[in-house]
């Protein structure tokens, strides 16, 4: 299949891939850039907008703003290490239970509180596949 067929197939408003910099000073930032690139030999992640109540106003404005995307399950991998310095499954055996504490780790002064259960949700999603909801998104792994 064509990336052209695939985004029109799955309705896909943005590709997205990891993407890191290292700065001057040893730091690594990371994160996501969009891109026109997606490999459709492997598992893609897609994220769409969840249609769930329970959603605040703020995450449900956004998530509808960003539409349907993929990306490459290896770049959800990249991303999930740097945050992390982890890989999936040893970050679940480590934390799964955890979350409270994991959570309280996180120093940002924007942080909202559930990022540990954010990171064993998107663990759980890369190791065992399936979807998973945060945040007003649908996670979800398929095969092309």
């Amino acid at each position: 299949m064509s990336l052209e067929s695939f985004i029109k197939k799955n309705k896909i408003n943005n590709i997205y891939s990891y993407h890191q910099v290292e700065l001057n000073d040893n730091k690594v930032e990371y994160g996501w850039k969009a891109s026109e690139i997606l490999n459709l030999d492997g598992p893609i992640v897609v994220t769409y907008q969840s249609k769930s109540k329970r959603i605040s106003d703020e995450d449900l404005n956004w998530s509808e703003a960003e539409g349907k995307n993929a990306a490459n399950l290896s770049c959800y991998l990249n991303y999930f290490y740097a945050a992390t310095k982890m890989e999936p499954d040893a970050f679940l055996s480590e934390w799964n239970g955890n979350e409270g504490e994991l959570s309280s780790l996180n120093t940002a002064s924007d942080k909202r509180g559930d990022e540990g259960l954010f990171m064993i949700d998107l663990a759980r999603l890369l190791v065992n596949g399936g979807k998973m909801v945060r945040y007003g998104r649908i996670f979800k792994i398929i095969n092309n």
